[in-house]
């Protein structure tokens, strides 16, 4: 069962990748549930970091986080 018309819970969310002097910025929204967000989060990240790759598997990021 469902409410018709209304929207999932959403979190806003801004993916900023340094190389360097460049960088690139990636918007998307996670749902906001407490068992499926730190997941959802965590395979958006990879994927986004994987689709940038232009050096191979082995590569190495620092990553920081700001809730």
């Amino acid at each position: 069962m469902g409410i018709l018309d209304k929207q999932p819970d959403m979190i806003p969310v801004t993916l900023t990748i340094k190389n360097g002097d460049a960088h690139q910025e990636i918007h998307y929204e996670v749902l906001n549930n407490a068992r499926l967000s730190p997941v959802a989060m965590m395979a958006t990240v990879f994927n986004a970091l994987h689709g940038i790759n232009d050096y191979g598997e082995e590569t190495t990021y620092r990553l920081k986080g700001r809730a």
